[in-house]
């Protein structure tokens, strides 16, 4: 059923695809149609500017693909709302289902060879970064803003100010991890499903785990 079903799923997308390309790229790299989009990808909004690096050929970026076997794939649909910037430095995977945000003044990068799985969410109003070989599960959100000011009473300034994340090298993120505003990964960590990271979690090769998200086991090292 894959052996057909894929193909089809290619097929069905490459009008989308090509708007894509030619939107977001030159025209001599839009040719080769480096990232390939879904037909169940809905492009709410189509602004900012995407960047992919010149070594990535034909249809190594892709948006709304990746079937994890627990969703439905058919009837999944992922939402790409940019307005700001978009980084592949590689190729990488955006799985069905999954909803990426950027805000006018965003920069949203994806390291080399960074997959997210079925139904994730990614939120960036300020910066978020994917080191290399990063996994994502399904379910996860992460959001470097808190979308709603909140003002002291007396003096009305904002106390919740937006605030980058950074994810290392290698990072794996479980299912229905949420990572919020200001959380920094090291290289080569876990963060167990579940877990809510918020602050420096930056020793590398560590499971992470709890709420909030603490090490619970060092030196520790994971495959795909």
């Amino acid at each position: 059923m894959n052996i057909i079903w894929k193909p089809l799923l290619v097929l069905l997308g490459l009008p989308k695809t090509i708007w894509f390309n030619l939107h977001y790229l030159p025209l001599r790299q839009a040719m080769r149609l480096p990232v390939w989009v879904s037909h169940r990808v809905w492009i709410l909004r189509g602004k900012g500017h995407v960047s992919v690096a010149r070594n990535v050929c034909f249809g190594r970026v892709q948006i709304g693909f990746n079937n994890i076997g627990i969703f439905d794939q058919i009837r999944s649909r992922s939402i790409w709302e940019v307005s700001g910037d978009v980084v592949f430095k590689g190729p990488a995977i955006i799985g069905h289902g999954s909803k990426i945000c950027v805000m006018p003044y965003g920069c949203l990068t994806f390291g080399e060879g960074t997959t997210i799985n079925a139904e994730s969410a990614v939120i960036c109003a300020h910066r978020i970064r994917f080191g290399a070989g990063c996994m994502v599960s399904w379910q996860v959100l992460i959001m470097d803003s808190d979308l709603h000011a909140v003002v002291g009473m007396r003096d009305q300034q904002r106390i919740n100010p937006d605030q980058p994340i950074e994810i290392g090298d290698r990072v794996w993120l479980g299912s229905r991890v949420t990572v919020l505003k200001g959380t920094r990964i090291g290289n080569g960590s876990v963060v167990s499903a579940g877990a809510i990271c918020a602050g420096d979690l930056a020793l590398e090769n560590v499971i992470y785990a709890g709420v909030p998200a603490r090490p619970i086991r060092h030196e520790v090292t994971w495959q795909k």
